[in-house]
């Protein structure tokens, strides 16, 4: 289950086939790690014109400028009002058009919003469903406070030498679709209680980290060991802890790496594994970061 308690896509989503039909390159990350809102980055060699057009988009995404020739609007809502460059995003509700053009070579992403996770998330602040509702006119502002975040989220998504986890990406989820409720005038979700966890929840939760730190844990499963909707254990949980509960998991596997380090002679590979990482590669860069040395050094250095 992902962070909004909903089945990540299982299927390649019409809008990214439409792409790949039309002979462009298509990386997609996110269904394998089962994220809620799965991310695809999409290169067109040659650009793009007429042939690549809707009229209706099959899904709601967020699209990101990565790289190479400016995007621009055409035809439709924001047609002349700008065009998607560096780093600028288009939120493009499902049934609204695709009129776009691209004069050269060109990358972005998109970061796929289904209809669950927006309904699901409504529903956990109190809020009609936003699958229908969403505003067609939020393209090329670079101002927008989701400018950033949906930059950042797909940095994050396409990251290979510090992937995410799982975790991270829900979190990061869950701050996407708090200022898509911002900007359609709904209420925020609810801010966390004052004083962050109770120290019993706390307790709670932190123990079941401890005692499952070596899986790839859900923000939903975390959040529901104290009956919280995952926004507000998010939030509740940095207050208590002065992080967020991918970078307190993450702490944890460092502490329990720099044990099995110290104690034996595990080779790395059987290390990374038992505490959590991706792989030995994965271990080796997160640890040295939180570190400053490599594993192996630190192996060396603790027994001298």
């Amino acid at each position: 289950m992902s962070a909004a308690g909903i089945e990540p896509p299982r299927e390649m989503p019409q809008f990214w086939s439409f792409f790949q039909q039309r002979h462009m390159s298509l990386d997609v990350i996110g269904p394998p790690q089962s994220w809620a809102a799965p991310v695809a980055r999409v290169l067109a060699p040659d650009g793009f014109a007429e042939d690549v057009w809707l009229d209706a988009i099959p899904d709601h995404v967020i699209a990101v400028h990565l790289s190479g020739a400016r995007v621009s609007k055409v035809r439709g809502i924001g047609a002349g009002k700008g065009s998607l460059r560096g780093g600028s995003f288009a939120l493009q509700p499902r049934g609204t058009d695709n009129h776009y053009i691209a004069s050269g070579p060109c990358s972005f992403a998109q970061i796929l919003i289904n209809d669950t996770l927006l309904d699901r998330a409504s529903n956990l602040v109190g809020q009609p469903g936003l699958s229908g509702r969403l505003r067609p006119d939020l393209i090329f502002d670079r101002s927008l406070r989701l400018n950033g975040l949906a930059e950042t989220y797909v940095q994050r998504a396409l990251t290979t030498r510090l992937p995410p986890t799982t975790l991270e990406m829900e979190a990061r989820a869950l701050l996407l679709l708090d200022e898509i409720f911002a900007l359609h005038g709904e209420a925020r979700p609810n801010k966390a209680l004052r004083g962050g966890l109770p120290p019993r929840q706390l307790q709670r939760v932190t123990d079941f980290m401890r005692e499952h730190a070596a899986q790839d844990l859900l923000l939903d499963d975390l959040a529901a060991l104290v009956g919280l909707s995952p926004t507000h254990f998010a939030r509740a949980f940095r207050q208590s802890t002065g992080v967020p509960p991918h970078r307190w998991l993450t702490n944890l596997r460092i502490e329990r790496a720099r044990e099995l380090l110290e104690a034996g002679d595990l080779p790395l590979a059987e290390i990374a594994l038992a505490c959590g990482f991706a792989d030995q590669s994965h271990f080796t860069v997160t640890f040295k970061k939180a570190t400053a040395l490599t594993p192996g050094a630190y192996r060396r250095e603790a027994r001298t």
